[in-house]
Formats: C-alpha cells, structure tokens, sequence
C-alpha cells in the first residue's frame, strides 16, 4: 500500500457467522460498542449488542467500556457482562493523579504499543451533518496500513501523511445521500493534521495534557480489578476547555487499554483561520467526544477501535454560515505484521 488511496472494490472476505448478544448483566439492556477478541479477530457489538462472530471459533475474550471482561470457552447466545461501578454515589473516592500516568504512557508509547508496519481489515462508518441535515452517512469495509500504532508529527509537519496511514475501502455497505446544502469544503493543515492525528493515541493524550496542565485536574479511582484500573478524570482549563473522562489502565504492562476523552469547547473564543488557498474565514469549537480501544497481541497492544464524536462546530465564511456535526469510527477486525515501511 504505496499510495494513499481511497477506493471502491466489490469484493470482500464472508464467514459463517452466529449471532451474539452482549447485555448488562442488572439491567438486561444492551451494550454498544462491546468487543470480542480472539486469536484471529476483534468484533465489536452495534447499537443492540449484536455481533457476529464465526461459526465454530474458538474461546474469546469479551469486554466493555465500564464492565468487567468475561473469558468465554463455548458458544453462548447470549453474554451478559458485570458493570465494574454500580453507582458512582457508592463508591469510596479514592483520589488519584491521572498526570504521571499519561506521561508514562507517552515516554514508553513504542515500547508497549506495537511499533512496525501493520496492516488490518477494517470497517469504516461515517455520518455527517450540515446545519442539522444529513450530509451523507456511509458504512464500507477496507483495509489500513499504519506504519506504527503512533501519530508522527515530523511526517505531518512534511504533509506526508501517506507516510503515516493509509487506507483502500474494498466494500460499500450502505451509502445514503441527505438534503443538506452543499457548500464549499475548507481545507486547512489544521484541519488536516487534527483530522489524522486524532485516530493515534499518542496525538489525543498530549492533547489531554495541554489542558490538564491548563488547568485544575482532578482523577478518582472507580474500580480495580485483576490488576486493572478504572480511572474518571476531569479538567477545567485557562483555555475555556471542559474535559472529562476515563480510561482503564493495566498495572503491569503500564498501558491504557481503553479511553473515551469528553470536550466541551463552546466558551472559547471564535478563532481567525485562513485556509490552504489564502482564504479567511471564522472557525467556533463545539463538543467532541473521543473514544480509543486496545487488546494485546504477541507482546504488545495493537487498535481495536476509533470513535470520534463532533457536534455544534461552526465556520463564517463570508456570508455563508454552517454549523456541523459528525461521527466517524473506525474498527479494526484482524492484525496483521506488514512487510511495506
């Protein structure tokens, strides 16, 4: 995979597949977003808990955000997981401080996330928005090359993304079209670097730094269970920014395993921009949510799964006015050690 490419290929891998629903053991509702892992997959659940999962395969690993994992050895219809915190007003506050851990994380990111040329199979969903209307919403399935699981800024600086991550989608799924008005696309190295930094880790952590440094930050120990931390974290920064969280953390291998990051941006200051062709224009942040998810794989923690959430962003270009929203994820279904640096 040479060149950054997007495109449309009619042919994809199929499987016999059964059916799994995976549920909250009090509630009985469904989990969205909950992962299987196996020697050779990781499948994640759709907004009914629903996974499809390979006729005779093998034991598998089930887990949550906020749940305790299950090691499962025979089929079951259904899985019902253990929430690790019943109700936050019960927990005992065990005050924590979230700011060595980041640190560590990103001092030793090579050494703990796997750092060579991978490549996977993928599914890819994207909805987006125009001033409330839908824009488009797309479902399809590829392949991502990524020569390390770390955003490289000296690449991005060079604008050689191509360098960093590329993507072919080999399956469109479902395509739907909206009625919002079409406008004219801003394109800036803002946007661009943000746009692919914010699928690595790496990139979103020194961001979480920047305003926890910022700012005043609390953490809060949840839960702690076989050697896994919960951990809530929350910040107020100089900037205007409101950013709250959690993530699980493995006392061991010292890495973050899971981490949804919540912004709201809405009190900053409207920022002056000028885009890639000299034009200027009026750019006001609105609330983002990011969501990374990790397993392990021969020694180190390869991606399972990309979220990101915007909503209320605005750009003024001259007379025009467009409020937009999105949601963009990314799973990763099957690793692979790649050969093309």
């Amino acid at each position: 995979m040479r060149k950054l490419s997007i495109l449309i290929l009619f042919t994809s891998l199929t499987f016999s597949a059964q059916k799994i629903k995976i549920t909250d053991v009090e509630t009985g509702k469904p989990i969205a977003n909950a992962r299987i892992v196996s020697d050779e997959l990781a499948l994640y659940a759709n907004e009914d808990g629903m996974i499809e999962f390979p006729a005779g395969g093998k034991p598998f690993e089930v887990s949550a955000g906020g749940y305790k994992k299950q090691q499962i050895s025979r089929f079951q219809n259904v899985i019902a997981l253990q929430p690790t915190v019943k109700d936050i007003e019960e927990v005992k506050i065990i005050n924590i401080d979230v700011q060595p851990i980041f640190k560590d994380v990103l001092k030793n990111y090579h050494k703990r996330y796997y750092n060579q040329p991978s490549v996977y199979d993928v599914v890819v969903r994207r909805k987006s928005y125009r001033n409330d209307k839908l824009a488009s919403m797309v479902i399809s399935e590829g392949k991502v090359w990524l020569a390390s699981s770390a955003f490289n800024y000296k690449y991005a600086h060079k604008d050689e993304y191509e360098k960093i991550m590329q993507m072919q989608l080999r399956k469109l799924k479902y395509f739907k079209k909206g009625d919002a008005d079409s406008v004219k696309s801003i394109e800036s190295k803002e946007f661009k670097r943000d746009e692919f930094g914010s699928r690595f880790l790496n990139y979103e952590l020194q961001r979480v730094l920047a305003n926890v440094r910022a700012g005043k930050y609390s953490g809060r120990l949840l839960n702690e269970s076989d050697g896994e931390q919960t951990i809530s974290f929350k910040t107020n920064s100089e900037r205007g920014v409101k950013l709250d969280g959690f993530f699980k953390y493995d006392k061991k291998d010292k890495v973050i395993t899971f981490i949804e990051v919540n912004y709201d941006m809405e009190e900053m200051p409207v920022k002056k921009m000028k885009s890639d062709q000299g034009e200027e224009f009026d750019y006001k942040y609105g609330v983002a949510t990011v969501v990374f998810d990790f397993y392990k794989k021969d020694g180190f923690y390869v991606p399972g799964m990309h979220r990101s959430l915007g909503d209320r962003y605005v750009y003024f270009y001259k007379d025009k006015t467009v409020m937009l929203k999105s949601a963009h994820e990314l799973y990763y279904n099957t690793f692979a050690k790649s050969t093309d640096a």
